[in-house]
């Protein structure tokens, strides 16, 4: 189903929903969005229990699930019809999203928590922007290293040098919009949030120094000779 559904919207052809004898056709048409509904997932953590909240972001249109009626259609990669759009959510899958169809929050019992994270959670954390409260957070600003990777510009038909940001759990490029990440940890009956803020000076220090090596970033999000006229295809 969710080969069809792809396939389908890059076509652009509508899906027709809830179909009843003698209705018009276009009353019932399910037009594709262009871009995948962003999960955002809230934790707040008090002395008895855990408060969860799956929240939905297209673009800056901040979307609760229960609240506008939101049809589940798959589960394996979960589409879902919102009103009369048809959109899929990026990285979990229709199950983690099937409590909040109904309920704006799933109330997790302290006791309970830690295996919670382990079966249901952890897998996606990684993927998904987390926002949490009540659970003891480890700070990490610290830079560790740059690389530089020979990558291929196919649009320009030339090569460049990728940067990448690397800080103890995480990486960035230098072009990532995002200024901070959160991991979940498991330490032992308890989840720790690791939180990564960017040092944007120290990045932008090392940004100044490839400048004065003659490289620049101009025009694609690779680095490159300024004044590099070779063509590298034939």
């Amino acid at each position: 189903m969710n080969q069809l559904l792809i396939l389908m919207q890059q076509q652009q052809v509508p899906v027709v929903f809830n179909l009843a004898k003698n209705q018009p056709i276009s009353q019932h048409q399910c037009h594709f969005e262009a871009d995948k509904l962003t999960p955002q997932l809230c934790f707040r953590k008090g002395s008895e229990n855990m408060i969860y909240q799956l929240h939905l972001w297209l673009g800056n249109q901040l979307i609760i699930p229960s609240k506008v009626g939101m049809i589940k259609l798959t589960n394996e990669s979960a589409w879902v019809i919102l009103g009369n759009r048809l959109a899929q959510v990026a990285h979990i899958n229709g199950n983690m999203l099937q409590p909040f169809l109904k309920e704006d929050v799933v109330i997790v019992k302290k006791k309970v928590i830690k295996d919670y994270f382990e079966k249901f959670i952890l897998k996606v954390a990684t993927k998904v922007t987390l926002d949490t409260e009540g659970f003891e957070v480890l700070t990490d600003r610290q830079l560790q290293y740059a690389t530089l990777e020979i990558t291929e510009h196919f649009m320009e038909q030339s090569f460049g040098l990728s940067l990448q940001f690397q800080y103890q759990n995480t990486r960035f490029y230098w072009y990532d919009k995002q200024r901070k990440h959160t991991q979940l940890l498991v330490d032992k009956d308890d989840i720790i949030v690791q939180l990564t803020e960017r040092d944007l000076t120290a990045e932008q220090a090392l940004i100044d120094t490839l400048s004065l090596l003659g490289l620049s970033k101009e025009t694609t999000s690779l680095f490159q000779l300024k004044d590099a006229k070779a063509n590298y295809f034939p």
